[in-house]
């Protein structure tokens, strides 16, 4: 928790728990909306290597976008 005071001290604090999912690899679907309009779909998928669980471009992800 020392770690995530860093997220959650101040008004605007933060942080959101979620459990692992060992599907991970192969990628989350996003969908982003202005209001409840839909206006594309991101498809994460983690980098190749074997210890790959986080679909971030930092880590190496590929990021796909598509219309809704």
């Amino acid at each position: 928790m020392e770690f995530c005071e860093q997220y959650i001290v101040g008004d605007q604090g933060m942080l959101v728990d979620m459990r692992f999912l060992p599907r991970i690899k192969e990628g989350e679907i996003r969908i982003l909306l202005v209001g409840a309009n839909p206006v594309f779909v991101v498809h994460k998928k983690p980098a190749e290597h074997a210890d790959a669980f986080s679909a971030t471009l930092f880590s190496g992800a590929k990021y796909t976008y598509d219309k809704p």
